[in-house]
């Protein structure tokens, strides 16, 4: 496969799938997981008293710095790091392909993974449309886990309230990870794949100045990514180290 023929696959999936969510990443064996999944635990339960007490704990400990809670808070602790059952996404394929070319391992290939969001939502909710999180509690929904009225057992493609400058600049969505133990591309028996609903590129270190050039005339720097005083560091050292 050639450069030409990456951009070709894309290009295709686009065509065939209007509303596409992309997700890069850097390393072609890491699995389709959110943060709060990757997690060394055993059970569904043990997951969900975790996801539990890292709400609790960044709402409670941190209320005077972000004053927020539900859906806005859990926004804000993916934001800066915490687990979550959110996996990020975005609707720029040359954003997807700026994370997973920033941590490039010349070993394996990098992977770009490519979403019809509405067809996810379909088979997991029987409707495609974009999930929102208007008028739904996720406060409610982890208290209701183990009852049946939490989360689904598959993921739902989210379209966020974009909330601060770095999601805005990055046309970030995200999917939700249900209650399946499962990377997203195995959920469904496979199905999600086999139907077309999802698909993935790796891409060999051997097109590495391509991806270069293709980011570099696409305007995708860190600074255009971070859109704040880090971003704007990384983009002025990136500018000046070879000098």
């Amino acid at each position: 496969m050639s450069w030409n023929n990456i951009i070709d696959k894309v290009q295709y999936f686009k065509k065939n799938n209007r509303n596409t969510c992309f997700r890069g990443q850097g390393n072609s064996s890491w699995e389709l997981k959110s943060s709060l999944f990757r997690q060394n635990l055993s059970t569904l339960n043990q997951f969900l008293n975790n996801e539990r007490t890292r709400y609790n704990l960044f709402k409670n400990l941190g209320h005077i710095y972000h004053n927020e809670d539900d859906w806005t808070l859990v926004y804000i602790m993916q934001h800066h790091g915490v687990k979550t059952r959110l996996l990020d996404w975005t609707e720029a394929f040359a954003t997807a392909l700026f994370f997973a070319s920033s941590s490039w391992d010349e070993n394996v290939p990098i992977t770009i993974w490519m979403l019809n969001p509405l067809e996810l939502n379909r088979k997991t909710l029987g409707s495609p449309q974009f999930y929102t999180t208007y008028n739904r509690f996720y406060s409610e929904k982890i208290k209701n886990n183990n009852g049946g009225k939490g989360f689904p057992d598959n993921s739902i493609a989210l379209h966020p309230v974009r909330n601060n400058t770095r999601i805005v600049a990055q046309q970030g969505v995200f999917t939700i990870q249900g209650n399946t133990l499962d990377p997203l591309d195995k959920e469904f028996n496979g199905d999600l794949i086999k139907e077309g609903i999802l698909e993935r590129i790796d891409i060999d270190i051997k097109y590495r100045e391509d991806v270069m050039v293709f980011l570099e005339l696409s305007g995708i720097n860190p600074f255009s990514i971070f859109p704040d005083l880090e971003g704007l560091a990384r983009y002025v050292n990136k500018k000046t180290d070879k000098l």
